[in-house]
C-alpha cells in the first residue's frame, strides 16, 4: 500500500482519467474519499504524517492500493479485495488524528469503482482546476451537441429535453453519461451559442452554468424570463454564494446545484418539471 503526499492532485489526476477512460478495468476496486472542512497541517507536521503513513500501512498492509492526501480538506484511498467495513475503520482513524481538536466531523463515502466511477468523478467536479476529465477517445464526440432542424424531429416524445449550458467539456462528458437513457440532451459550451440552442431544441429543462466564457448565465436567465419561455432553468455554479443563490433565483430560477453535484439532483430537477408531464 502506498501513500502520496506531495502532489498528491497530479498523480490522483492519473487515476481520474483512467477512471473516465474505462471504468470496467477497477474490478474490485474501491475508494474511500473523506472528506472535511480542513484537517490538521499534516503537510507542515513530519509527526502527523509518519502517524497518518503508519495507520494506513497497518491496516492496508495486504492489500493494493494507494492513498492521496490531496491538500488540507480530501482523502482519496484506493484499494483492491477489501471490505467496507474495514475502509470505515481506518477512515475513522485516520479522522480522529488528522481533525485533532478540531469540532468538526468529517465526511466519508465508499466508491465500488466498477459502477461507481462516474459518482466519484461528479465529487471532482467543481474542486478547481487539477481534477478533469482527460481529453482522451471517449470525449472527441461530444464537445457540444446541437439538436437542429431534422433532428428535433427525430426526438422521443415521451422523453423529457435538457439543456446544458456549460463551458467545463470534461463537466459535459460527465453529465451526458449521468442522464444516458435519462432525456434527450443538447449542450452548448458558451452563452453565444445558448440563445440558438434554446430556440431550436425547447428544452424543458435548462442547466445553466453561472460564469461562461463570453459573459454571465444570469443573461440568459432573464432573456429566457423577458421572453417567457417554457423551461425550468437550474444553475450550476461551485459558487454556492448567498448572492449567487439570491440574485439567480429572484431572477427566475427554479433551482441552484452547487458544484460538485450529484446524479440524482439532476435526476430530480428533471423529474420535476411541470413543463413536461
Amino acid at each position: 500500500m502506498q501513500v502520496v503526499f506531495h502532489n498528491a492532485e497530479s498523480e490522483f489526476q492519473k487515476v481520474v482519467d483512467s477512471l473516465g477512460a474505462n471504468p470496467n478495468t477497477w474490478q474490485n476496486w474501491k475508494c474511500l474519499h473523506i472528506e472535511a472542512q480542513e484537517f490538521e497541517d499534516y503537510k507542515a507536521n513530519p509527526n502527523l504524517m509518519t502517524y497518518a503513513e503508519a495507520i494506513i500501512e497497518t491496516y492496508l498492509l495486504d492489500f493494493e492500493g494507494t492513498a492521496f492526501f490531496c491538500g488540507y480538506h480530501d482523502i482519496y484511498m484506493m484499494a483492491r479485495n477489501i471490505d467496507e467495513e474495514q475502509l470505515i475503520e481506518i477512515g475513522d482513524e485516520l479522522c480522529g488524528s488528522l481533525l485533532l481538536e478540531k469540532a468538526m466531523k468529517a465526511k466519508q463515502k465508499i466508491y465500488n469503482l466498477n459502477s461507481e466511477s462516474f459518482e466519484l468523478i461528479f465529487t471532482l467536479c467543481g474542486k478547481g482546476p487539477v481534477f478533469k476529465v482527460a481529453d482522451h477517445g471517449t470525449l472527441q464526440d461530444i464537445p457540444e451537441q446541437a439538436v437542429t432542424g431534422s433532428k428535433l424531429l427525430n426526438l422521443k416524445d415521451n422523453n423529457p429535453r435538457v439543456l446544458l449550458i456549460e463551458d467545463d467539456q470534461s463537466t459535459r462528458w460527465i453529465v451526458r453519461k449521468a442522464l444516458k437513457g435519462v432525456c434527450d440532451l443538447a449542450t452548448a459550451p458558451d452563452l453565444s451559442t445558448s440563445y440558438e440552442r434554446i430556440m431550436s431544441f425547447q428544452p424543458h429543462v435548462i442547466f445553466l452554468d453561472i460564469e461562461l466564457p463570453d459573459g454571465n448565465g444570469i443573461s440568459v436567465l432573464d432573456w429566457i424570463t423577458m421572453e417567457n419561455l417554457n423551461a425550468d432553468v437550474i444553475m450550476f455554479s461551485s459558487h454556492n454564494t448567498m448572492e449567487n443563490i439570491s440574485v439567480a433565483m429572484a431572477a427566475g430560477a427554479k433551482g441552484f446545484i452547487s458544484k460538485p453535484f450529484a446524479k440524482s439532483k439532476l435526476i430530480e430537477h428533471i423529474q420535476d418539471c411541470k413543463n413536461f408531464h
